[in-house]
């Protein structure tokens, strides 16, 4: 038996290896394109969720940013507020010719104090003290006729210390 001729062995070989790399290298792009597609249909709802929470945290970022500012312009007003009150109140006081006690707590020490003590969250809030600093009464808020009923307790009070 005659073998083939080495040439023409190595050229069929030739040939047959090129078709079989061109034919693995065609189903592996047809895989990867596969697998391309498959990632992409799967990954966009997922985008989609990412893009919405991107956008949800810029929102969030404004509005912690634009709170932060209005904090800021409120705590302001506080204290400029309470400092023009306090102003305000030894002028009338002074105006009305009463030496009466004031006190002005820009840190709100005594009214986180108060807090504990008793249901103090509305303005204003008005307690009767007694000379020994017992608390004999409490208003909260403010409606008309308040003063006469605040000075019958005074009255009481100072009758019941005299």
């Amino acid at each position: 038996m005659a073998l083939p001729d080495r040439d023409a062995l190595a050229t069929q070989f030739k040939a047959l290896s090129a078709q079989s790399m061109a034919d693995q290298n065609e189903r592996a792009t047809q895989s990867a394109q596969r697998t391309m597609s498959d990632a992409q249909r799967l990954l966009a709802p997922v985008s989609l969720a990412l893009e919405r929470l991107d956008r949800r945290l810029a929102e969030v970022e404004q509005e912690r940013t634009d709170m932060t500012a209005s904090l800021r312009e409120q705590v302001a007003g506080v204290t400029t507020a309470g400092e023009s009150l306090r102003k305000e109140t030894a002028g009338l006081l002074e105006q009305m010719d009463l030496d009466l006690p004031t006190y002005y707590d820009p840190h709100s020490n005594t009214q986180n104090y108060l807090r504990g003590l008793i249901d103090f969250r509305y303005f204003p809030t008005t307690l009767l003290l007694d000379r020994g600093g017992v608390i004999r009464a409490v208003w909260v808020g403010y409606r008309p006729g308040l003063e006469t009923e605040m000075e019958r307790y005074i009255g009481m009070i100072l009758d019941k210390e005299s």
